[in-house]
């Protein structure tokens, strides 16, 4: 008797647990992975467009995604296995569609997010797959770009949540580190891995400061070099990702010395010298921008779509 009312007990708790599972938010639902929605080749490649230029942080080399969705768009119903790509591209469409239709006077945002949502779904219902089984760099750029679309979600609010595992995921990978000697790596790999570290670096910082979150990256434990250069045919702007991750380090000095809880608990006379220092580096940094990038140079001109 005594078992049958166990097992009762257990399968009801397990009902209730599958009620819950039910009532999760709309957009969490899961999706089987397959061929993205019935578009044709020219609107899919608007939105790669779009996409292109609303991102600057580097995490997408241009040239070497173009080049994997011809080949995958020729033969759109062979059956993927690489779950990085898939949900790349995906969150690639998504940030696309929404950059598109935002332009689009006509459209709503509400409209243009929901049709845009319907990518991000694809890329989000395999996230667990991109923490947990074996991935290559692509998984990384993959979370960025999946970080990228869910800044403008609004509730609930996951891109910290998305941009810490990109930043956990890039450190068990090593790519905080310089690449060793033993490894063998490529330089182009090498380069590619340094851009995509940065990215990383950059837009967690970003998101953990203005969250009023700790930052997951210690400064002290990071020997990978800041690119000098960009992929042979790459779009990237190696003069405003090198004021970024400048910047990004400046950020990143301002959450673990004026936001964390030990900074709190100095005297404010140290945290006013604390403040006065990381302002004059600020200032200092903004000295060093390129006139093309100043924002007196901006500000004299049309719009940038550096933001």
């Amino acid at each position: 008797m005594e078992t049958r009312q166990k097992i009762s007990v257990e399968n009801h708790q397990l009902l209730e647990t599958l009620k819950l599972i039910e009532r999760r938010p709309r957009w969490t639902s899961k999706l089987s992975i397959g061929n993205t929605m019935d578009l044709d080749h020219g609107c899919l490649s608007a939105l790669v467009l779009a996409y292109n230029g609303s991102v600057i942080f580097g995490a997408v080399f241009r040239p070497d995604f173009e080049t994997r969705l011809r080949a995958h768009l020729q033969d759109p119903n062979q059956h993927d296995e690489d779950v990085a790509w898939y949900a790349l591209r995906n969150a690639v469409y998504a940030v696309g569609c929404r950059t598109a239709g935002s332009m689009d006077g006509s459209r709503n945002f509400s409209e243009v997010q929901q049709e845009s949502l319907r990518f991000f779904h694809n890329a989000f219902f395999v996230l667990s797959d991109l923490l947990f089984m074996p991935s290559g760099l692509m998984a990384v750029q993959a979370l960025l770009a999946m970080t990228s679309f869910a800044e403008l979600l609004g509730s609930p609010a996951v891109e910290y949540m998305l941009c810490a595992s990109a930043a956990r995921l890039a450190q068990s990978k090593g790519l905080h580190r310089h690449p060793s000697r033993l490894w063998k790596l490529p330089n182009l790999e090498i380069l590619q891995r340094s851009w995509v570290f940065w990215a990383v670096y950059c837009y967690e910082n970003y998101i953990a400061l203005r969250s009023g979150r700790p930052s997951i990256f210690d400064d002290a434990d990071i020997s990978c070099e800041i690119p000098s250069s960009v992929p042979e045919g790459s779009t990237l702007d190696i003069d405003v990702f090198s004021a970024v991750i400048a910047h990004a380090r400046i950020c990143s000095e301002i959450i673990k010395n004026l936001c964390s809880v030990k900074a709190l608990s100095q005297r404010p006379e140290a945290l006013f010298q604390i403040m006065r220092n990381l302002e004059e580096r600020l200032e200092e940094w903004r000295k060093l921008l390129p006139d093309h990038l100043t924002f007196e140079h901006h500000n004299d001109s049309a719009p940038s779509r550096y933001h």
